[in-house]
């Protein structure tokens, strides 16, 4: 499974917006029935960990705390990490 820095984004900041009102539920046996429950949970947990701290979003940050599951999730990670880092005005060092 692979997604992109736009998806990622999208997911995180639509749970963050809208989480409150959305039916769990429902959207959870419909993402089974489509069979997608898993991408979804994986895109959901990894915009999560990447946009929820920036604070904490340094490159060494990034490679300790993503499962290998997410990794290969974020093929572009290396293009990922300089988005979040440089383009935020993060050092990588922090």
């Amino acid at each position: 499974m692979i997604t992109g820095l736009r998806s990622l984004l999208d997911t995180y900041l639509y749970n963050h917006l809208k989480g409150n009102g959305l039916d769990r539920v429902y959207i959870e046996h419909e993402l089974k029935t489509l069979q997608a429950d898993q991408f979804e949970r994986l895109s959901r947990v990894l915009g999560e960990k990447l946009f929820s701290d920036p604070d904490h979003c340094t490159v060494r940050w990034i490679d300790e705390k993503l499962t290998g599951e997410e990794q290969e999730m974020a093929e572009g990670l290396p293009r990922v990490r300089k988005v979040i880092l440089y383009g935020r005005g993060f050092a990588e060092s922090k």
